[in-house]
């Protein structure tokens, strides 16, 4: 009975984290707002890798990786259109391997970020270090 307790608050907290990550990281700032904004948009050049659909299934499968979440991210295209894409959040909790899988419309899944250590239970003042944030002083 603890374990199903433990199983429930896990995926809660996966959820929320996850969605924050959605709402936060993946909407786009008009191009005509940007100067009224005091938001840095930084457009980066990261290497994200892309496979048919159903060999990043089977990659997930043999990491033991299991989808825990899943979305629809609003996604930034070259052309600037924000166009909506699956997203599944995928996780090993015995090894804590992780990765966050967009899958296309076009037949492929890109590997957006994965690794080690997911922490399904942060501390708010670890986080807050981490984004450099000291509650009380002004940006």
């Amino acid at each position: 009975m603890k374990t199903n307790y433990y199983n429930k608050v896990t995926i809660l907290c996966l959820f929320i984290w996850f969605t924050a990550i959605m709402l936060y990281s993946c909407h786009p700032v008009n191009a005509e707002h940007e100067k009224e904004s005091a938001w840095d948009l930084q457009l980066m050049n990261k290497y994200i890798r892309c496979f048919p659909k159903i060999q990043v299934l089977e990659i997930m499968q043999s990491a033991g990786a299991k989808p825990l979440l899943r979305g629809t991210a609003e996604v930034l295209t070259r052309s600037t259109q924000v166009i909506p894409v699956e997203m599944v959040f995928f996780a090993d909790t015995e090894s804590t391997r992780w990765a966050l899988v967009e899958v296309g419309n076009d037949g492929t899944a890109c590997i957006i970020d994965m690794g080690n250590s997911i922490d399904f239970t942060p501390v708010t003042e670890d986080i807050y270090k981490l984004f450099g944030y000291i509650p009380g002083e002004k940006s």
